[in-house]
């Protein structure tokens, strides 16, 4: 599962396990080098209730095609109408960076991207990085939630090795029912084998959810 060497990456490649370097530079090595830099393109909003996009009555719904009042599928010119306190930044990979726009949330920040040299408003994002503990995966677990939980909410069908990449200190996972989107962990890397399929069991089950990443579709090379 969300790929880390940068999102750009990820879209194009989600392969195998990071440590034959198949699918770690596709899906999860980039997010602990990551960093978001504000640009001045947008003024900042002094208003304190625009700090954030509208309000959410309870958790935060996530989900393939939404985040919240997001629908992903929308042009990133419509979705900054929808929260007028989104902003420019910039998504940085290890040998990369693209253009991207974050919507904060009280709690959750939504981050999306486009694998191109500038933003394109009139296009939707890439690829989306979410952070944060107010989000709700799917309407049935938090964010905050530990690997446990997750587990048992979509069992069956967790992704075999092939779809397991291995950072340092992270962990990326797909369920097979939802492959568009990726878990991005926070686990030793020998939690997981280098053994296919690779043996979940060993991830510990109260590893916690560093961030999802969702694709507009799956990856084709990844199997279940």
């Amino acid at each position: 599962m969300m790929t880390r060497a940068s999102l750009s990456i990820a879209c194009a490649v989600l392969a195998c396990s990071g440590r034959d370097g198949q699918h770690a530079a596709a899906q999860s090595s980039h997010r602990d080098s990551r960093q978001h830099a504000t640009s001045t393109v947008i003024p900042p909003i002094s208003d304190t209730a625009r700090h954030y996009c509208a309000r959410v009555s309870g958790a935060i719904r996530i989900s393939e095609d939404s985040i919240g009042p997001l629908d992903l599928s929308k042009n990133l010119s419509g979705l900054h109408a929808i929260c007028p306190a989104a902003h420019f930044t910039v998504d940085y990979g290890e040998e990369t960076s693209s253009p991207a726009m974050a919507f904060p949330f009280e709690g959750l920040t939504a981050i999306a991207v486009q694998h191109e040299d500038s933003l394109l408003s009139s296009q939707p994002a890439d690829a989306w990085g979410v952070s944060g503990d107010s989000g709700v995966l799917l309407g049935k677990v938090p964010l905050t939630a530990r690997w446990a939980a997750f587990r048992q909410a979509f069992e069956p069908g967790i992704a075999s090795g092939e779809n397991i990449s291995i950072g340092q200190n992270r962990i990326t996972v797909m369920f097979c029912a939802h492959p568009r989107i990726l878990l991005i962990l926070h686990a030793p890397p020998d939690s997981v084998t280098s053994d296919r399929p690779a043996d979940l069991s060993r991830i510990p089950a109260d590893a916690r959810i560093k961030e999802l990443d969702i694709f507009p579709r799956p990856n084709p090379t990844s199997h279940c």
